[in-house]
Formats: structure tokens, sequence, C-alpha cells
């Protein structure tokens, strides 16, 4: 999948040579699979086997901002309406807010579910663990349900305080233009992953970024 994704990435960018401007690589992905570290995966060798052994496989978090997205979300239509609300909020110019999981709060459904509900201003939060864990596949699947169009959360363990400092920084002087292009640079953190070997730079994080207004068009069946 990893070398079908890199030839398709290739296409594009030759369609698009003569863009300015950044490009955002959205993977739309199942829950089981929304813990994949997407962003790891290499481009294509650029010159060809000629040239493969010299030139560098850069994986596609340092080239791009690349983001996760929902499948289920999508498909479930009766959840829309609240995912729209909540996008609103973000991107409205009001006073959205982030809501941080503690390690082990999705074991509390239904006391994270009413908090997320009785505070219509939370557009962003942190998972206290993975959606590998139980409980942060919990926190992830309220946190769709009920419309929140960003989460974020570590491919291993919890966030870190500075992680947190960084997203908490942009939400309170309120700016949500410029996160996604903050939060994706935490793919990479230095010195959290890498020991200096050219196949030892791991992602760190994880983003869900999910525009409603921003559907994948399914062809008609030709039947």
């Amino acid at each position: 999948m990893p070398a079908r994704v890199a030839a398709l990435v290739d296409q594009e960018e030759a369609r698009l040579r003569h863009h300015r401007g950044g490009v955002v690589l959205e993977f739309i992905l199942p829950v089981d699979m929304v813990n994949t570290p997407v962003e790891e995966w290499p481009r294509a060798a650029p010159f060809g086997s000629a040239a493969q052994d010299a030139a560098f496989a850069a994986p596609f978090g340092m080239e791009y901002k690349v983001v996760i997205r929902s499948l289920e979300r999508m498909d479930a239509l009766h959840l829309h309406r609240v995912w729209n609300e909540r996008w609103q909020v973000l991107t409205g110019g009001g006073a959205a807010s982030v809501h941080r999981c503690e390690k082990g709060d999705g074991s509390q459904r239904q006391h994270l579910y009413a908090k997320l509900k009785q505070d219509p201003s939370i557009a962003l939060m942190t998972l206290g663990s993975p959606p590998d864990d139980e409980a942060g596949r919990r926190e992830l699947v309220l946190g769709l349900q009920v419309g929140l169009p960003v989460l974020l959360w570590a491919h291993e363990g919890a966030l870190s305080d500075r992680e947190h400092a960084v997203v908490h920084t942009l939400s309170d002087a309120g700016g949500w233009d410029a996160l996604l292009d903050h939060v994706t640079r935490l793919h990479f953190s230095p010195g959290t992953r890498d020991d200096g070997r050219e196949d030892a730079m791991r992602s760190r994080i994880a983003v869900l970024w999910d525009d409603p207004s921003r559907l994948p068009e399914v062809p008609e069946s030709a039947g």
C-alpha cells in the first residue's frame, strides 16, 4: 500500500507541477487503522533506479501536511449535522476550546460524552492514549460521535506537556488558522525517536483533521 500511495502522490505532483502553494495529504481510514503512521510512509525514488541509493526517500510527513480522516463518520450521515456545527466553531472565529483527555478517560464513556456535549465550544480533543488502546479508542469514537473535527494523539503513550502547550497556546491566541500547520510539524519532533540513523526517524503524533465540507466524490454505479 505505501508504494501504491507513493505512486499516486507522484502522479498528482506531476499534474500540479505549476501549482504554487502547499499540498495536504488526507488519508481516509477506518477506526482500526487510524493509528497507522502514514506520515512515515516514504516518497518514491525521485530519479528512478539509477540514483535510488543516493537519494533520500523522504517520509510524507516531511514533505506535506499529512492528516487522517474518519471513514466511519463520512458514512454516518446522521452525525453530519453535529460535525458541521463543531467545524463552524473551529473556523468561525469564535471562542473554540481544547479538551485534554488524561490516560484512561475513555473508560468513563458517559462522563466524557456528557462533558463534550455540554461544552459546544470544544472543537479539538487530545487523547490520553492511542486508539490501539481500548480507552484511547473509546475517546476517539466519542469525539467523532459528538462531531469534533480535530483529534490528536501520540502513536505510542501520551502526548507530552510541550505538545499540549503548543495546542493550547494556539487556541488561547485564536490561532486556529495556523493550527494545522503547527500540529503537523509535531509529527517528527526533534530528538524524540531519532537515534541518528537514516532509518530511525519515526513519527511522534497522529493528526485527525476532518473538514465536513470536503467529502470525496463517489462515482455513480455504471449499473
